[in-house]
């Protein structure tokens, strides 16, 4: 109602407005001497009222720029009806405050990484309100609902000071803080290793992974899930043990991790056993002419790396240390026996003896010796057994097969030797 006059009438203005809205449309009217009222709102919302004239002012309502406000219902006295908000004659507007607002608002939110996030704030009275969203002490660019809303959510977006300010015409509150808790799937930080390991030994696996709490596991071999039981232990943990491995055990793992976010998997680590040296091809004899070359070979199977050293008559032979070994110019120091052991990590395996003669033929004594591999001995010779007996060294060696073979290759052309071999 705009501009109109109403006198001398014993009921004045009666506003009902749909329940819940605020009706502002009552604008510089007259309304005097009415016996019950000038204005009343039966509505739920509120009626605002500006610049009118209410009843008869008295010189202390005209003093403070005020009308009439015993007739005014509802100002403030009867909660059962609509407010009736007057502007701009009272000097202090009992309904002119700032905004209330629901002060456990907003709450505490929880969400998943790539989800959606809303805080929502819930105002009480003061309509109409205008809203900013805060982080921290920064401003929201263009967040001015009663919620915000975060999607998709980041990891960056965890924080625990989130807040509103609701305004209205006569002022502002702030909201409480809210935290956002961002939940984060699996991540793999380290991968299992490859591990190559000797039959019977433990196998040990282990996967290092980040995420909200808390993270699951579930080891796999060849793709397919494990279970805890027998020799394998672990399957539901970062680390898997695989106790006493046999060759069945060689394959691949990995690990699945997750948790009520989402799932990652490990890279894939290889099992691999350890095989320990076998002669496939033995060095063979070798007769020649003197100042001529040989080479004796050995072939061997097995896990990488080989490791190879060549002896002669029962001693190593400095840097002899491949699958072949070269005799440039063959003379009477390199006629003897030869012998090759292969190893790796796995174990260690011995050739057959070789011999190299030259080809002018002679007949030669030779000796077996039995005894400990590994042990050292001392072959010794004598010329006849008649007191007192002479017993010439002849030979130091090193067991290294049974029997190891020691040739005395002075024996050639004499009438008779005796030997004997001592432990050293």
């Amino acid at each position: 109602m705009v501009g109109c006059s109403v006198d001398h009438n014993d009921v004045g203005l009666v506003i009902s407005p749909y329940s819940g809205t605020t009706f502002s449309g009552i604008v510089s009217n007259r309304i005097a001497s009415n016996t019950t009222y000038e204005l009343q709102n039966n509505g739920a919302g509120a009626v605002w009222v500006t610049n009118n004239y209410w009843g008869q002012p008295t010189t202390t309502e005209l003093a403070n720029n005020t009308r009439n406000l015993s007739k005014i219902y509802d100002s403030q006295d009867n909660a059962s009806v609509g407010q009736v908000l007057l502007k701009p004659y009272l000097a202090t507007d009992p309904f002119a405050v700032p905004p209330t607002i629901d002060t456990n608002t907003p709450v505490d939110v929880v969400a998943a990484q790539g989800g959606t996030a809303t805080f929502t704030v819930t105002a009480i009275s003061g309509a109409p309100y205008t809203y900013q969203w805060y982080k921290g002490s920064g401003s929201l660019s263009g967040q001015t609902n009663s919620f915000l809303t975060l999607n998709p959510v980041q990891a960056t977006d965890a924080a625990t000071n989130y807040n509103v300010i609701v305004s209205n015409s006569n002022g502002s509150v702030t909201s409480r803080w809210a935290t956002l808790t961002v939940l984060l799937p699996p991540t793999i930080t380290s991968s299992p290793t490859n591990l190559t390991l000797l039959a019977g030994s433990t196998a040990a696996f282990h996967v290092t992974a980040t995420g909200s709490p808390t993270l699951g596991y579930q080891w796999q071999k060849g793709g397919v899930s494990l279970a805890n039981g027998g020799r394998i232990s672990g399957a539901l943990s970062p680390d898997l043990v695989v106790a006493t491995i046999q060759a069945a055990d060689a394959d691949s793992y990995r690990c699945v991790v997750y948790n009520n976010v989402g799932t990652n998997t490990s890279g894939a680590a290889s099992l691999a056993l350890l095989v320990p040296p076998t002669i496939a091809m033995n060095p063979t004899n070798r007769v020649v002419s003197a100042g001529s070359s040989t080479t004796f070979n050995v072939s061997a199977t097995g896990s990488a790396p080989l490791n190879y050293q060549w002896y002669f008559n029962g001693s190593a032979i400095s840097g002899a240390n491949g699958a072949a070994l070269n005799i440039p110019s063959a003379s009477t120091n390199w006629v003897g026996s030869y012998q090759v052991v292969v190893w790796n990590l796995a174990g260690t395996n011995w050739s057959s003896t070789a011999a190299l003669w030259l080809n002018n033929l002679q007949m030669y004594a030779g000796v077996n010796a039995y005894g400990p591999v590994g042990a050292s001995c001392q072959v010794q010779y004598a010329t006849n057994l008649t007191a007192p007996v002479t017993w010439v060294p002849l030979q130091t060696v090193t067991i290294v097969t049974n029997p190891t073979v020691i040739i005395d290759y002075g024996s050639a052309g004499q009438p008779s030797r005796f030997y004997k071999v001592l432990p050293q």
